[in-house]
């Protein structure tokens, strides 16, 4: 016998289904596509657990008032609901709403994530030389350096803090891929921060070591974005371990070095011969010079900037190592 049945409530069939999983004692049924509302009192009396998928804070409550055990939340992008909130801002509308048990959905569109979160880490002054504190600090530390993909959340109205620098230097450090996200901004927006495009400007200015990362103007209570943010931490993952060809990776070193040579350091001249990928997540690019020490970080900023025109690498951190060799070593 079946341990659950899931029942699309627009089927035609659905009146037979909803008898047979009585008289075959089937323990749990989830519903879609529908309120299962006239058929819960019946279920429940023959002791079936019932829990309904809901794309909606509404359609949570109803089902709950019904008699629902537990509801499965679904966002717009799950399988096909239409809902107006994408799961993620969903969800803890749908926990703050009801009482009952609530299931983040599944289906052939969704996609799965482990947030850790790393609010034990307080600002510098006000760190406490407390146990409790200095673990907060080496466990939020240890969770960025394990994770694929670092979420700096900066608040919209505020801008980036001392401390939200000091987290951004340890993603750098640990070099993770990384996604800006500013929240509250339906907040920003009442307070006369409108245009996103000076915001940007503005915190670009402010943190500009993190320029290779995407910045996300979101907000939790409207929904604002939500989908977008998704969307950048798939692509800040996927750039981390993207594969460069090396044919192609030399032939971007090749026309930037011929067309901005290297800066005369002590009358000689950085010369690139070859580059290599060696490692992803982070990205790890060997180069092959005459000389390690003419290269100058202006210089390997253009390197970089040319390699990333190239090859996107949005939100990925990359790193450059030189080695010198002489041409005739690597013919």
């Amino acid at each position: 016998k079946p341990f659950g049945v899931n029942i699309m409530l627009m089927s035609p069939h659905v009146e037979e289904v909803a008898r047979t999983v009585i008289e075959e004692k089937v323990p749990v049924v989830t519903t879609g596509a529908g309120s299962p509302g006239k058929y819960i009192p019946a279920w429940k009396e023959a002791g079936i657990t019932v829990i309904p998928v809901v794309a909606s804070v509404a359609s949570a409550k109803m089902a709950v008032r019904a008699g629902a055990d537990a509801v499965i939340a679904e966002g717009q992008e799950s399988g096909g609901h239409i809902g107006e909130l994408t799961t993620m801002a969903l969800v803890p509308q749908v926990c703050d709403a009801v009482e009952v048990p609530v299931k983040i959905g599944s289906g052939p569109e969704a996609r799965h994530y482990m947030l850790v979160d790393t609010a034990g880490m307080k600002p510098h002054t006000k760190m406490s030389k407390t146990s409790v504190d200095n673990f907060s600090l080496f466990r939020s530390e240890e969770a960025i350096a394990e994770a694929d993909v670092v979420l700096l959340l900066l608040d919209s109205k505020m801008g980036p803090t001392l401390q939200d620098k000091r987290i951004a230097g340890k993603i750098l450090d640990a070099k993770r891929a990384c996604v800006v996200l500013c929240q509250k901004w339906d907040l920003a927006i009442a307070d006369g921060i409108t245009n996103e495009k000076k915001a940007l400007e503005a915190l670009r200015a402010m943190m500009p070591f993190l320029n290779f990362a995407p910045v996300v103007f979101c907000s939790n209570k409207s929904g604002y974005n939500v989908r977008k943010t998704v969307e950048a931490i798939d692509r800040a993952a996927a750039s981390a371990s993207e594969r460069l060809p090396t044919g192609m990776l030399n032939r971007v070193l090749t026309t930037a070095t011929k067309k901005t040579l290297a800066p005369m350091v002590k009358g000689k001249r950085l010369k690139v011969y070859y580059g290599l990928q060696v490692s992803t997540n982070p990205q790890t690019i060997r180069l092959f010079v005459n000389d390690p020490k003419l290269v100058t970080p202006a210089y390997l900023a253009f390197l970089e900037k040319n390699i990333r025109a190239r090859f996107g690498l949005e939100g990925a951190p990359l790193r450059m190592f030189l080695k010198a060799r002489t041409r005739s070593a690597l013919a």
